[in-house]
């Protein structure tokens, strides 16, 4: 049983990879950290069976837990990281190193 994990899969990006993708993995992988509804209505149409894992990755715990509960999935042969932090493009010039 071959799985692939998709870090922002529900992005447009990652919905794409995942609709292109459909039936070459058992199992789809899908962290999202607040669109879950985009996830849902994809899974509708597919083949491959969707696991959703919400995370927020600014938050400390939050990828913690995430990174508890992947550790204990067998069979992923394939990451894929779409993830990123959600910016501003109108005061990128004002943002610190932090962010």
């Amino acid at each position: 049983m071959s799985k692939i994990l998709i870090l922002g899969a529900s992005s447009e990006l990652g919905q794409a990879l995942i609709t292109a993708i459909d039936g070459q993995y058992d199992e789809v992988i899908c962290h999202y950290r607040s669109n879950e509804k985009a996830l849902l209505a994809l899974q509708i149409d597919l083949k491959s069976q969707l696991t959703l894992i919400q995370a927020d990755f600014a938050d400390e715990k939050s990828t913690h837990d995430f990174a508890q509960r992947i550790a204990t999935i067998q069979d992923i042969v394939s990451v894929v990281h779409l993830h990123s932090v959600p910016l501003d493009p109108n005061s990128f010039k004002k943002s610190d190193w932090a962010e």
